[in-house]
């Protein structure tokens, strides 16, 4: 196996881990505690399970960077594939989706994450209905937040697909 095979390989690899990854949080883990656990214990548990995801994730995404920029300069014939027309804006695109994917990453993950985890403790602890109010907008725009991240995650796929076909 040679550099680029294997620059590909990990590219691979790590992209199916990151969308595994998110795919079973929002198909069944996220369903299972939130049918067998109240909602402070969903909160927590929620709380562990992003804390631990978000060490895997942010080894992924760096992963992803490295192997995505090797697989460019590792290409044999990269001066003649970037006078194509198609690949280059697929890889720009490719590129532009990626960045967005790291910033609604870094949201999610220093800001979003732990004011819910926050937001959690103190509304079960006081049951102040505004802070429940706010937890709840929290709470949605971490959905929102995943699902984005998710959605640009599949087309990053796709234009990675029509790049690959040049």
């Amino acid at each position: 196996m040679n550099l680029s095979m294997l620059s590909n390989y990990l590219h691979v690899l790590a992209m199916s881990v990151w969308v595994g990854g998110m795919f079973y949080i929002m198909l069944v883990e996220v369903p299972v505690l939130r049918s067998n656990l109240g909602a402070l214990d969903f909160s927590k548990n929620m709380t562990l399970l992003g804390k631990r995801f978000q060490k895997v994730g942010w080894i992924l995404l760096m992963l992803l960077l490295i192997t995505g920029l090797s697989n460019i300069m590792l290409e044999d014939s990269i001066a003649d594939m970037m006078k194509d027309k198609n690949y280059s804006m697929s890889i720009a695109v490719k590129m532009i989706l990626f960045m967005l994917m790291v910033i609604n990453t870094a949201i999610h993950t220093f800001y979003l994450g732990p004011k819910m985890s926050s937001f959690a403790e103190k509304t079960s602890a006081e049951g102040n209905d505004d802070m429940n109010a706010e937890y709840a907008k929290l709470k949605k725009r971490s959905m929102i937040s995943s699902g984005f991240s998710l959605l640009l995650s599949l087309v990053i796929i796709y234009y990675g697909l029509i790049a690959s076909r040049v």
